[in-house]
């Protein structure tokens, strides 16, 4: 059994036990001594892991996507912890489950999708584009894959469950938003939604780690998410085409710019919607991965983060604790006396001065009067 997850680990701790090994890959430093730089991960988290010492000779005992034994020391470096690794061996492959080393959600992933598709049920009012929604998401060919896919690879939701756990709550995001804005078509920002990213259960592979597959490489999840809604279409007779256009584009322009992949910019309603939500919704979810992930002492993560690129302060929590008043201090300020009140105006009239500024006052009184 597991006795050491990567949640637990502290600085200085001295570290034995087996991880997954989700990155390898063999370095040379400025003095030209080779170094592995490595992730290890499982069902808690992942650490950035090194291997400095006999770095060749160890390589060779296992590979990326292994489940390996290592020994090895928590340091803190660069404002994130570190795993230093001095032995390392390759286990047996069948002796694990990959549930327990991949992060997964800590949510009822078969509720959340029986949610989902209620939601579907209950808020569509378009009986096509419900239809076509529910085709897909109850497709067997998609069902486990949605159900299994992270939401990025490490940016945010990035664990099993993630993309569902992202759609889901986009979702009832956008069921408190639509209320305001009447002029929005409704089941078009649901659709838009659901399908944003839903090409990732081909773009990705979440078997032993979170990884692109060629397709998605050669391809991309956008343009899969816009083949599956063309093939689910065609077999549904006389599905309007006009429909297709507006759903397909939410999905083709769901990342806002074209240097961010988007082939086309949000130029609907709707897709500007979809696309604000899911950038709201992707980037606090990213800070609040990216803390956990850098659980030091510091008060700034490190700059070295792909979703935002700089630092992000960390403590905003702590700082606001024990700054509000009390409920005893609160009424004695909000709730004034008669008596109090004209106090206070009068108090408000006299100048503020100093005592040098009182005697200075006193004897130009005195001289005006003589």
């Amino acid at each position: 059994m597991k006795k050491t997850f990567v949640n637990e680990l502290k600085e200085g701790s001295i570290v034995t036990g087996p991880f997954l090994c989700t990155h390898k890959s063999l370095l040379f430093g400025k003095n030209n001594k080779s170094y592995i730089n490595l992730k290890l991960a499982d069902k808690t988290g992942m650490i950035e892991t090194r291997i400095w010492e006999n770095a060749e000779t160890l390589s060779s005992n296992f590979d990326k996507n292994d489940y390996v034994q290592i020994e090895g020391k928590v340091v803190y470096y660069q404002d994130h912890l570190q795993l230093n690794v001095f032995e390392i061996q390759k286990l047996d492959p069948t002796q694990f489950s990959p549930s327990d080393y991949l992060p997964s959600s800590t949510k009822d992933i078969p509720q959340m999708y029986r949610e989902l598709l209620e939601l579907c049920q209950q808020e569509m009012k378009n009986v096509w584009i419900k239809q076509l929604i529910l085709a897909i998401l109850e497709d067997p060919q998609y069902q486990a894959p949605f159900q299994k896919a992270p939401a990025a690879k490490t940016n945010h939701h990035a664990w099993i469950g993630g993309l569902l756990e992202h759609v889901l709550g986009l979702c009832k995001l956008a069921k408190s938003v639509l209320v305001h804005y009447p002029q929005i078509n409704p089941d078009l920002v649901y659709a838009g939604l659901i399908m944003h990213d839903f090409g990732k259960v081909e773009e990705m592979d979440a078997d032993r780690s979170f990884e692109y597959t060629d397709k998605g490489r050669l391809i991309g999840h956008l343009i899969i998410g816009v083949e599956i809604l063309i093939k689910k279409a065609a077999e549904i007779p006389n599905f309007p085409p006009k429909i297709l256009e507006h759903i397909e584009h939410i999905v083709l322009s769901h990342h806002g710019r074209l240097e961010y992949g988007s082939p086309k910019r949000p130029k609907t309603l709707e897709a500007i919607v979809v696309h604000y939500l899911d950038d709201m919704d992707s980037k606090i979810q990213g800070f609040i991965d990216l803390v956990a992930r850098e659980k030091g002492d510091g008060d700034w993560t490190s700059h070295n983060n792909r979703l935002f690129e700089r630092p992000l302060y960390k403590n905003t929590q702590r700082d606001l604790e024990g700054l509000s008043p009390t409920s005893k201090e609160q009424k004695e300020h909000v709730v004034a006396t008669p008596k109090a009140k004209e106090e206070s105006k009068k108090n408000s009239k006299k100048p503020l001065t100093s005592s040098l500024g009182e005697i200075l006052q006193q004897s130009i009184t005195e001289k005006n009067h003589s």
